[in-house]
């Protein structure tokens, strides 16, 4: 066979048979035809955690301990500080009413409540006000400044600072008195007390302290050597040193000053971290000597 013979071989063998295309109509729809099954894929392992997430969950875990280590220190150094500074009130509260009429607030009226006797100034800080005596113009007011135990850092700074529980007796002085600056105690409150009153500081110099008498600490400084020796080294305040000496912070007497709240006596008492008998009767002998010695200076200033 030529060419031709082989192009009609294969027309014939690409044309549809007759059998074919009377089988299959030809408006029939075309199958559809079947997906094949896809097979699942394994699902991937969860990733590790990142090695700064892991860091952050200990740091936000570092946070929330320290958080509730200051809270609780807080709530349990407030109750120390209020449970100190009701003992120590009440040690002197009736040291304060054999001297004042009154002693708290105030006095409340039939079936009331009694007011409380302290008034919370912060929670490391308590007063105690007297008042009622005839001399005495204003009143007592017994500030007591208690270490911040509320606080752990200033907790943990005044255990280095070395300065114990105090309370500052303040009693104005009588009008009428000459120019007087005087202050005794130990060195460094002797010096913070200069810092803090201008007066005083312009004024003082140093002063001998009675020989023998004093405990070794305590300095003096002031305006005159003979004011100080009458009215504190052969004073009450004097007297009560020899056996009270160790307890005195400092002992601050100024009449004169720009203005009327600095012309007062404040005498700064340690205070015992365990209200002990001992020490409380230290305290209240320094009280009893800081009320005469006002009672001496108002004598003096009545006198024509």
């Amino acid at each position: 066979m030529g060419r031709a013979g082989a192009a009609a071989a294969a027309a014939h063998a690409a044309s549809p048979s007759p059998a074919s295309s009377w089988d299959a109509p030809k408006d029939a729809p075309a199958p559809v035809p079947t997906p094949e099954p896809v097979p699942l894929k394994a699902q991937p392992a969860a990733a590790a955690p990142a090695p700064a997430a892991r860091a952050l969950g200990r740091t936000e875990a570092l946070g929330l301990a320290i958080l509730f280590a200051f809270a609780s220190q807080y709530v349990k150094g407030r109750k120390k500080n209020a449970d100190l500074a009701a003992a120590y009130a009440r040690a002197l509260a009736p040291v304060l009413a054999r001297h004042f009429a009154l002693v708290g607030p105030s006095t409340a009226p039939a079936g009331a409540p009694r007011p409380p006797l302290l008034v919370r100034d912060s929670a490391n800080e308590y007063h105690l006000w007297a008042s009622g005596r005839r001399g005495v113009s204003v009143g007592c007011l017994c500030a007591f400044r208690l270490i911040p135990r509320q606080d752990a850092l200033s907790l943990v700074w005044a255990l280095f600072s070395a300065e114990p529980d105090a309370v500052d007796v303040s009693i104005p002085l009588p009008e009428g008195l000459p120019p007087v600056a005087l202050a005794a105690g130990r060195q460094s409150a002797v010096d913070a007390a200069r810092d803090a009153d201008p007066a005083l500081d312009a004024l003082a110099k140093p002063l001998p302290t009675p020989r023998g008498k004093w405990p070794a600490p305590l300095v003096a400084a002031g305006d005159s050597e003979a004011a100080f020796g009458d009215i504190v080294a052969r004073g009450p305040i004097g007297r009560a040193l020899v056996t009270a000496g160790p307890r005195l912070r400092c002992l601050r007497l100024v009449s004169d000053g720009a203005l009327k709240a600095q012309r007062k006596l404040m005498v700064t008492i340690d205070l015992p971290s365990v209200p002990d008998p001992a020490g409380l009767e230290a305290a209240a002998c320094l009280v009893d000597a800081a009320v005469a010695t006002v009672d001496a200076l108002a004598a003096h200033a009545m006198t024509p």
